[in-house]
């Protein structure tokens, strides 16, 4: 097929709104897709999918076969861009993008020997061996490189390093990658996989790759704790990282909900700004490290013990919250800023799932020792993952297993047993 650029002139004028002109450029071109812009003021009366379903029938005109709207995104998510209208006061001058779905017969996609799904210390460590190894290599990343430890406040475990935030290890991880020249896709959400045969699919939001060989390290996302207020209050003084929010709540009160090692560091953390820390647990017990527990105390966090926090209440942003006491069987309402919870994590494996990975009953992809799963050619490593220990050391170190046993199934050499 040739050149879409060719294919189209540079500019579409589009006419249908109030008779005036939209001008439609075609910016991007990824396998079975195409991106189109549009650029103008926005005129805040009209409705954007309707107007991109007018537009998807004149590029269908063009195209001469049926179309998909993938995807529709705009500054304000809302509004559709036009030149003039009367009632539009005062327009902005966004742009707005639809991602339309083609699938041309005959279309070449491109091929990679590895495809690493995820750039946190897994997917990027992944790549570096990936690209050292000689294996084509790309990293898929739906939003930016650094995964949740970028959240991290604090990182006193990971060796060479005694003290450094998690921002800044990852920072260093992405360096390293460049320097080897590792390309990282950010921003590309993989939304299917197709793993049965030798040459397996990964299908984004923007395009679709063929790969040998494939490594998740998808992560996890936050757990809510799904009490009455939290999803009402995120954003208004409810907030799943310290380091992203905890500025807001300098000279305030807090309370971190959760007993690992995050919710620890998210509670020293925040004795540094907030006038008050409490971390409350259900248990009698904390499962964060002994060393993150002293510090606690040292700070004057205050650890409430057997407490459950039950709701979070408010006007426009949190005010207090009501705690049970599971020991006792008491209930308080205590006066609070801010309600952090850090009471653990989601494993990001549901496309894995839904191709055939299989998944223990929490979710997690269940691996071997060589990190495979149960399906040829696709690995796994880092925090979605079944294994005991999530950490960035951890991941590090499977990513790097994943990845050597990857080479030996992809370039077979003589050695190899798989």
């Amino acid at each position: 097929m040739p050149c879409l650029l060719t294919f189209f002139s540079r500019y579409i004028i589009f006419n249908k709104w109030h008779g005036s002109e939209a001008v439609v450029e075609l910016v991007k071109l990824g396998g079975p897709s195409i991106v189109v812009e549009l650029s103008g003021p926005f005129c805040r009366t009209c409705c954007i999918y309707d107007y991109f379903d007018d537009l998807k029938l004149e590029l269908e005109k063009v195209f001469g076969k049926p179309l998909e709207i993938a995807r529709v995104d705009s500054g304000d998510k809302r509004y559709a861009p036009i030149i003039s209208d009367p009632l539009c006061a005062k327009p902005s001058s966004h742009l707005a993008y639809m991602d339309v779905k083609t699938s041309f017969q005959g279309e070449k996609m491109e091929h990679w020997d590895l495809i690493i799904i995820g750039a946190g210390p897994a997917g990027l460590t992944a790549g570096i061996y990936g690209v050292r190894s000689g294996l084509k290599t790309l990293i898929l990343e739906e939003k930016i490189p650094g995964g949740a430890v970028a959240e991290s406040p604090l990182i006193e475990n990971y060796p060479g390093f005694p003290s450094i935030s998690g921002h800044e290890l990852v920072s260093k991880m992405v360096e390293h990658c460049k320097k080897f020249e590792v390309p990282i896709n950010q921003l590309e959400k993989v939304v299917e996989l197709d793993i049965k045969g030798e040459k397996k699919v990964v299908k984004t939001e923007k395009t679709t790759y063929t790969v040998s060989a494939i490594i998740i390290a998808s992560g996890c996302h936050h757990q809510e704790l799904r009490v009455p207020g939290e999803s009402e209050f995120r954003g208004r003084g409810v907030s799943y990282c310290a380091v992203c929010d905890g500025a807001f709540f300098k000279g305030k009160r807090v309370i971190v909900v959760g007993g690992g090692n995050s919710a620890a560091i998210s509670a020293i953390f925040l004795s540094n700004l907030a006038s008050d820390v409490k971390l409350a647990h259900r248990k009698d017990r904390l499962r964060a490290e002994e060393a993150l527990v002293k510090d606690m105390r040292e700070r004057k966090v205050e650890i409430l013990w057997n407490t459950e926090l039950k709701e979070i209440k408010g006007d426009t942003k949190v005010k207090s919250v009501r705690l049970f006491e599971n020991k006792n069987g008491e209930t308080k309402e205590v006066k609070i800023d801010g309600v952090f919870i850090q009471v653990g994590e989601i494993p990001n494996s549901q496309i894995a799932k839904e191709a055939g990975v299989r998944v223990d009953d929490s979710g997690y992809i269940i691996v071997d020792e060589q990190q495979r799963t149960n399906v040829r050619g696709v690995y796994a490593a880092g925090d979605v993952t079944a294994g005991r220990v999530k950490q960035v050391g951890a991941a590090v170190g499977q990513a790097i297993e994943a990845t050597i046993d990857a080479f030996s199934y992809i370039k077979k050499p003589y050695y190899y047993k798989g």
